[in-house]
């Protein structure tokens, strides 16, 4: 009986501590937070309406609208006008959220942004 419940007081105690989960975690989950971060701050899509305060861009997830501001970026490396985008571009819009609102600091085609040497090297292949 007392080997009985000495056994029965081993189990339970290396039950007890003994962790519930054995998942395991993340590498770096600062890593995986920031990407998580872009991913949420960037949005891929097609112009369905453009004005000097807004642009709204139709994804896969939906559509958003983005308030233009001074500080807008069109094109990569600022090398664009606003009037250079028309409804139906491919988009890619780099924003940001302030007071429920998605401001847009960069609107840039990704296609049509590429340096001149990478599109004569897809054509040279």
């Amino acid at each position: 009986m007392k080997t009985s419940l000495c056994f029965l007081l081993t189990i339970l105690f290396s039950c007890a501590t003994t962790p519930l989960s054995t998942a395991a975690k993340p590498a770096n989950p600062a890593k995986a937070a920031q990407a998580a971060q872009v991913a949420a701050t960037q949005f891929d899509g097609a112009i369905t309406a453009i004005s000097d305060k807004a642009v709204i861009v139709k994804g896969a997830t939906g559509e958003k609208t983005f308030a233009i501001h001074q500080g807008t970026v069109f094109g990569e490396r600022a090398a664009k006008k606003i009037s250079d985008f028309k409804a139906g571009d491919h988009v890619l819009v780099v924003f940001s959220t302030a007071a429920g609102q998605f401001k847009a600091e960069n609107i840039r085609n990704p296609d049509a942004d590429k340096k001149p040497a990478q599109k004569k090297a897809k054509a040279a292949k």
